[in-house]
């Protein structure tokens, strides 16, 4: 037969054990109930929820029609979000992601060829988690002469992942050696707008400068 003492440590366990999974079960609560939706609806026509918690440890950015989401360092309101360009090719958002220390800013995008939208954060300096995925880059790749912000703010990343053939790219581009370009969606239309051709010219000249001897 158990003694008393047993069973009254027994109890006391059991009792702190309800306790602590009480607890538990009441800031999980606490911290969903606690989630603050911002809802916004571009000019664009898209509609985008980012779901914010009080804890600030949760800010996620996702696309009502569609399956696309992503993380953001911190979001507050509407004003973060800011509508950048809508051309026959691309159309692009950027968001102010960061607090006053000077986080680096998201652009969102959906390259209107493929309807869907892509992430990417605009910085020379990157966690391995933030760049693009292969298959959202090698996607960019084949349309990256379309629009001169996406070659400005995915440069990074395919320089990441494509390193060799975005040098040979940039060289071909800046040689005035059109031939295959157009895989990458050079278009003789882009070629025959010179002012277009110069900004995309000067950023591949950038990029040799920064990465080769040239």
């Amino acid at each position: 037969m158990k003694s008393k003492p047993y069973l009254d440590n027994k109890k006391n366990i059991i009792v702190i054990v309800l306790m602590m999974l009480i607890v538990t079960v009441a800031i999980i609560i606490f911290k969903f109930s606690s989630t603050n939706v911002i809802k916004i609806n571009t000019e664009f026509g898209d509609q985008f929820t980012i779901l914010c918690d009080d804890f600030g440890d949760l800010y996620d950015l996702s696309d009502v029609n569609s399956d696309f989401s992503t993380d953001l360092y911190y979001f507050s309101n509407k004003n973060q979000l800011h509508s950048v360009v809508d051309n026959q090719y691309i159309r692009c958002y950027r968001i102010s992601d960061g607090l006053e220390n000077g986080n680096k800013d998201k652009y969102i995008f959906k390259l209107k060829e493929y309807d869907k939208f892509i992430a990417v954060r605009y910085s020379n300096v990157k966690y391995s988690n933030e760049y693009m995925s292969e298959n959202d880059a090698a996607i960019v790749k084949s349309n990256y002469f379309c629009d001169d912000l996406l070659m400005k703010i995915s440069l990074t990343d395919l320089d990441h992942l494509f390193h060799d053939e975005m040098i040979e790219v940039a060289q071909k581009l800046t040689s005035g050696d059109y031939e295959g370009l157009d895989k990458y969606g050079l278009t003789e239309e882009m070629i025959n707008d010179k002012e277009s051709l110069d900004e995309k010219v000067k950023i591949m000249e950038e990029y040799l400068k920064e990465n080769t001897d040239w």
